[in-house]
């Protein structure tokens, strides 16, 4: 869940993937202690129960929970490197190819097409010329 935390940053599904993720841990919880205390306790929940799950959550938040924070946050940048390395460079590489091809497509079809239509325009524009002298050079 940290790992997910860590990994959506300030997004705008944080707070809905975060609280999903923290309700399905709860619940998971909830059935652990409660299938502990029936198989161990004949159904009975007894108080050291629930005392010893909060010092237990006490004490991992305020000394392994900090190491844990320090390992998830360098998993975060390891998976963020290997997404990078493994898709970020090659679909760089791969729309950059596309992007080349493209424009050398552009290059040698849209642009002879255009040039031969201003050829044709300016050859036809020669010729209007062309038989408006004459019909000058007459007069």
């Amino acid at each position: 869940i940290r790992i997910v935390h860590i990994m959506l940053g300030n997004s705008r599904v944080k707070k809905p993937a975060v609280f999903l993720l923290d309700l399905v841990y709860m619940v998971f919880l909830t059935v652990g202690v409660s299938l502990f205390a029936y198989g161990f306790n004949y159904g009975d929940h007894r108080l050291f129960i629930l005392l010893s799950a909060a010092v237990g959550f006490a004490l991992y938040h305020n000394t392994v929970g900090r190491v844990v924070i320090f390992f998830s946050e360098a998993i975060v940048r390891l998976i963020r490197a290997v997404i990078h390395y493994v898709l970020v460079v090659p679909l760089r590489f791969l729309f950059r190819v596309i992007r080349r091809c493209g424009m050398w497509l552009i290059h040698h079809t849209v642009w002879v097409l255009l040039r031969i239509i201003g050829d044709m325009k300016r050859s036809a524009y020669t010729e209007r010329t062309r038989k408006k002298l004459k019909k000058l050079i007459r007069i």
